[in-house]
């Protein structure tokens, strides 16, 4: 998984924004049929069985059915048609899986 910079800052920014009293996120793998969705949720505190990913300050909170769900996934933050968000990317190998302008 490849969490960008630009992600973390935004996240970290509306955290001290909002006075939020988070620690970081919680991104879980929902299999719905046959594909994967992801939920993307504040997180306090860090499970027992959770991997914990800092970047930039920010931590990233995942259980291994998610961490194996996000191997070769890029996350970032993006704008478009005055929404923000988060947005994963099919694969870090392959850009053209995206319409994003991401770095």
């Amino acid at each position: 998984m490849l969490f960008t910079e630009e992600a973390a800052e935004e996240l970290l920014e509306y955290i001290d924004n909002k006075g939020l009293d988070m620690k970081g996120i919680r991104i879980v793998a929902v299999s719905i049929e046959e594909n994967i969705h992801y939920q993307i949720y504040w997180e306090k505190e860090q499970l027992p069985d959770d991997e914990v990913f800092i970047q930039n300050g920010l931590k990233i909170f995942l259980d291994f059915k998610t961490k194996a769900a996000l191997k070769e996934k890029m996350i970032f933050y993006t704008e478009r048609e005055g929404k923000k968000g988060l947005f994963i990317m099919k694969s870090v190998s392959d850009c053209s899986t995206c319409s994003t302008v991401c770095f």
